[in-house]
């Protein structure tokens, strides 16, 4: 009865504004203070008796609008930005014009939230002022800078332990090493020693500490939740907070939000993307969530850490500055050091007044002002807004005093122990009260800094030519700092021979040192979407098939193009694998995170043919392949419900021709919600020349990926910067055989049998240790053709049967030395699996362990 009767009146209601008479009339004109265009604002009039808003409410050229209307109460409102709210009741009688005069005043308000910022200058000893206001303060924000150093337990914060595993133990000294814990306050600069300069990778965003969630001490997944106080979500709130891994493995975490004051982990409802969210160590990068969904609401906001260091790798998520505020409120934190600010986004009507004490020195558009050049003393500062009409705010001030002490000159005099200036290297200095960061370039054998402000600090020199000096100083008068640099010296390292026969039937050997021994490809030096070939890659469609295409019909897109691909005109496109950058696609696809890279934006994708198998290669250049050297790759397939993507590696002794290659291993079922890394041992391959490849062989698949292909040792092998080396002095045996300034060397008439070359790098200020490397010649050895010889290949290693006591080495077929021992009758020395040379006394063999 009750919904019935509720439904008449609505019926009633309706029938009743039909049938009412327009039987009135309104004219409204408008007119700004300023004089300002206000043709096209549309107003709202509303008749309050019948709940109506009438249409058609839009002023004209000249401001003027008029409408027929129901006789009665009515209330008309008018806003534009940069003026006052209009709002009028008035009543129109039957048959009555009503006239509306209206003049739109400004929306005056005075400058709020004004703020003064000391800025000094070290060198010219000048003093800044940075003024900025009308900035709305946040809901919460934390920088982690007002907690004891590497605490486990601060503030308001609290967290859940989930897998109740101590973290593991970093580096140094500091409270609470590997304790159990969800989170910890990072400080590089209170560790003993210091991480600020030696690893620069942990140090904060901004000031001096941030939260580090840290890996477990035994490697399995983390489970740790750090939750944050109680914060009132307001209007047009967001989440944001930086985020960076502290190594090269990416850190992987979730964002959760709950109502619940006292929460657990099934409270939360997880608001970011995928199933997880990753950073890299690169650089720090802002993390941001809407939650005006929370408008209103008391929340708690949790990061959850869930990184696996035994399946993907791990070290530390470090993050810094979360806040909870509106979004101008955060860019414009980010951007007060710029001269000249944004224009005022509350009112384009608005200017501003600045003043020091009570005396105009500017004026801008802007919600900051810089003030130059201030002399020491206590100074008022002044804002007032000002508008088109002329009417002004009231005064909005802040006091401040620029010191006239609390600096000193400090003066670096800096000497090296190998008569060379190091002018032009930098002296690094952080503040250990603020943080701040200050460097002065060495010149003359000097660095100075005029005007220092007095405190703490942590003083650093780092180069690749000196071995890195660092010291505490305490700044609070004028003081000379003595810098004396120590050289560094490198021992060679990465050492090869390669062994060629020479006259008489001895041989010619080269020596190389210092080398890259590595091969990587993370494709971003190509074109994009290059197939066929690109560099010295060989990319190889075998099936021909036409591939399935890229499409995302739930947010209207079709069909995704790019050179190569197919068209709506042309669904039939055949694709070799091929250079893809999800950024160049059109429509571009990096909205997407699983079509990302591993690193980098490109990497090599293959597209799977429909309903059929897939049969498309693609071939590493020419590797020249040495002891202990591995094959590793990332690679990746694509979330689809019933879709496994499998890929083959591969390997060719001979040619590039896909019918020399035999397989290495194979990956039925790739990874699809991140990138896995796949990493083959190639010490059976050592001392010869390979091609790699990737076969791509899923029946029915979408789209495999790969990414970063490295060749090279299990350590990468790269050539660093060794310094000032004077020469080289190369030995035979413990015999000095010449001098090279570079890091090759021939020796030649080296007799057969087994031999050691050591190097020696000299620098002005001593001589490195003697790097040595085994190698032998392949005159005297012998294949092996039976288990009664006195070597031969066993599973997992090679037997040796010397008969009586005999001195025994083996040696790679690259020859470097694997094992040294003294073997009595029998024994059986483990090796991996590949081809060795095995010198028993007097006697070589080249065996084969299985």
């Amino acid at each position: 009865m009750k919904l019935r009767s509720l439904f008449l009146l609505i019926s009633l209601m309706t029938a009743s504004v039909c049938f009412a008479q327009y039987d009135a009339k309104v004219n409204v004109e408008v007119t700004a203070v300023d004089g300002g265009d206000l043709s096209g604002l549309e107003f709202s009039l509303y008749h309050v008796g019948y709940s109506l808003n009438y249409s058609g409410t839009v002023l004209d050229g000249d401001g003027k609008c008029s409408l027929d209307v129901i006789s009665g109460e009515h209330r008309i409102t008018i806003e534009k930005p940069g003026y006052a709210e209009y709002v009028k009741t008035f009543t129109v009688a039957s048959g009555e014009t009503k006239e509306l005069d209206i003049v739109l005043q400004d929306d005056v308000r005075e400058p709020f939230a004004l703020n003064a910022e000391l800025q000094h200058d070290v060198f010219s000893g000048k003093d800044d002022v940075l003024l900025s206001w009308n900035k709305e303060e946040p809901s919460f924000f934390d920088d982690f800078e007002s907690y004891d150093d590497f605490a486990i337990q601060f503030g308001e914060w609290t967290g859940i332990d989930g897998d109740k595993l101590a973290a593991a133990p970093i580096q140094g000294d500091y409270p609470n090493r590997g304790a159990l814990q969800y989170a910890q306050i990072i400080n590089p600069l209170t560790v003993e020693p210091a991480w600020w300069y030696d690893y620069p990778v942990l140090r904060p965003y901004s000031g001096k500490q941030y939260v580090g969630f840290v890996r477990t001490s035994i490697g399995r997944a983390n489970d740790d939740w750090l939750i944050s106080p109680s914060i009132e979500v307001k209007e047009d709130n967001i989440l944001r907070f930086m985020a960076k891994a502290a190594d090269r493995y990416p850190e992987r975490f979730e964002v959760g939000i709950t109502t619940v004051d006292n929460p657990e982990e099934s409270d939360f409802e997880i608001i970011s993307s995928g199933n997880y969210e990753t950073v890299s160590y690169e650089q720090w990068v802002a993390k941001v969530y809407d939650l005006s969904e929370y408008k209103g609401q008391t929340v708690k906001i949790g990061i959850h850490y869930i990184s696996d260091t035994n399946r993907y790798g791990a070290f530390m998520l470090m993050v810094d500055d979360f806040y909870v505020g509106q979004p101008d409120y955060e860019e414009a934190k980010m951007m007060k050091a710029r001269r000249v600010p944004q224009h005022s986004p509350a009112n384009p009507n608005e200017s501003f007044k600045i003043y020091k004490n009570g005396e105009e020195v500017g004026t801008t558009d802007g919600y900051s002002y810089l003030l130059t050049d201030l002399q020491p003393g206590d100074y008022t500062f002044g804002v007032k807004a000002v508008y088109k009409s002329g009417v002004e705010s009231e005064m909005s001030e802040v006091n401040l005093n620029v010191p006239s002490e609390g600096y000193s000159a400090v003066t670096f005099n800096v000497t090296t122990n190998n008569k060379l200036s190091a002018d032009g290297l930098s002296v690094s200095l952080v503040s250990v009260e603020t943080s701040n960061e200050y460097s002065v370039t060495i010149a003359g054998g000097k660095a100075s800094i005029p005007s220092l402000p007095d405190g703490k600090y942590m003083v650093a020199v780092v180069s690749d030519e000196y071995e890195d000096w660092s010291q505490e100083l305490t700044v609070s008068g004028d003081v000379e700092v003595p810098v004396a640099l120590k050289e560094k010296i490198y021992t060679p390292y990465n050492i090869t021979t390669d062994v060629t026969e020479g006259e008489s039937g001895n041989y010619n050997v080269t020596v190389k040192w210092n080398q890259d021994l590595g091969f990587s490809d993370s494709f971003e030096d190509y074109e994009d979407f290059a197939q066929g070939s690109f560099g010295n890659w060989k990319s190889i469609d075998n099936d021909g098939m036409a591939v399935y295409m890229i499409s995302y019909p739930t947010v209207g897109i079709s069909m995704v193009t790019f050179p190569g691909s197919g068209t709506a005109d042309n669904m039939s496109a055949t694709i070799a694998p091929i250079v893809f950058n999800p950024y160049e696609t059109t429509p571009a696809v990096d909205f997407d995170s699983y079509m990302l890279a591993q690193s980098g934006d490109k990497y090599v994708a293959f597209f799977s043919p429909q309903k059929a198998q897939a049969d498309k290669w693609l071939i590493s250049p020419k590797q020249v392949i040495r002891d202990g050297y591995i094959f590793r790759i990332a690679a990746k397939g694509y979330p689809m419900l019933g879709v496994f993507e499998s890929i083959e590696f591969c390997i060719s002794t001979a040619d590039d021709e896909v019918g020399s290659f035999e397989v290495l291993d194979t990956e039925d079922e790739l990874p699809t919600e991140h990138w896995g890394v796949y990493t083959i041992d190639l010490s059976e391959y050592a001392g010869q020349e390979v091609y790699l490849a990737v076969h791509y062989v899923s029946y029915d698949g979408y789209v495999a990926s790969v990414d970063d292909f490295y060749v090279g040792p299990a350590e990468d092998g790269a050539a660093a910067n060794v310094g000032n080396v004077l020469s080289y002095e190369v030995f035979l045996d413990g015999v000095s055989k010449g001098t090279t300034q570079t890091a090759s060397f021939d020796l030649t008439g080296v007799t057969p049998g087994t031999h050691t070359v050591g190097i020696e790098a000299r620098y002005e200020s001593g001589v490195s240790e003697r790097a040595e490397y085994s190698f032998t010649t392949d005159a005297g050895v012998e294949d092996v053709v039976s288990a009664g010889t006195l070597a031969y290949g066993v599973e997992g290693g090679i037997r040796i049967k010397p008969g009586v006591g005999a001195n025994v080495k083996v040696f790679s077929v690259a020859g470097q030395l694997v094992a040294d021992s003294y073997v009595e009758s029998e024994c059986t020395l483990n090796v991996p699996a590949g081809l060795y040379i095995v010198r028993v006394g007097e006697k070589a063999y080249k065996v084969s362990a299985k």
